[in-house]
């Protein structure tokens, strides 16, 4: 059932103390390899994952972050009627 499956089991964790699908950790682990890559495009090099600087990624990102500016442009939607 993918994410209604997840939810409903999140749900049951919370109402009756079933086991959860995945935890945190695992949240955190894609959490982490999102950042590996954003960080190795900052830097143009290759980052472990094993040894995830994430004081360095902070720093990184703070620098775009101060020179981020709002983007105005007009949204685009897309039919996804059928696709699921």
């Amino acid at each position: 059932p993918q994410h209604q499956g997840v939810t409903r089991a999140f749900a049951s964790a919370i109402l009756h103390g079933t086991p959860l699908v995945a935890d945190g950790r695992e949240g955190i682990n894609g959490l982490t390899i999102s950042n590996s890559m954003h960080l190795s495009s900052f830097l143009g090099k290759e980052i472990d994952v094993a040894t995830f600087d994430h004081a360095l990624y902070r720093e990184e990102l703070m620098k775009r972050v101060a020179t981020s500016r709002r983007k105005v442009t007009n949204a685009v939607f897309a039919d996804t009627e059928g696709t699921y």
